[in-house]
């Protein structure tokens, strides 16, 4: 699967205040999601993952690989390596001051 995206710089907006943009999938997942960032920044990536009381049951950090696109997997597991339960959470990636969040669900076949 190919996705492309256009990221455009918004005027008088510098480019370390937009928000990177998050392509999740497959939404809903099963056993894992691909969360891919699409966007231009030097800092490190920070995973979280909340449920919809707004607890982090999930988090790491990556290096930036790539000045463009960079892909993580989520496995649908809690800090503790236990897999999370069917329902509605939220993946927020963020790069120094610049955030995303976006809704996911999880569903077991």
């Amino acid at each position: 699967m190919i996705i492309f995206r256009k990221t455009e710089i918004v005027p008088g907006i510098t480019e370390e205040n937009q928000k990177p943009e998050l392509v999740l999938y497959p939404n809903p997942f099963s056993e894992k999601i691909t969360v891919e960032l699409i966007g231009q920044s030097s800092n490190p990536i920070h995973l979280k993952v909340f449920d919809i009381y707004g607890r982090t049951i999930y988090e790491e950090r990556h290096e930036k690989t790539s000045s463009y696109h960079n892909s993580l997997v989520w496995n649908g597991i809690n800090s503790l390596g236990a897999p999370v339960k069917d329902g509605c959470y939220f993946i927020q990636i963020s790069q120094g001051s610049r955030i995303s969040v976006k809704p996911v669900i999880r569903m077991h076949k």
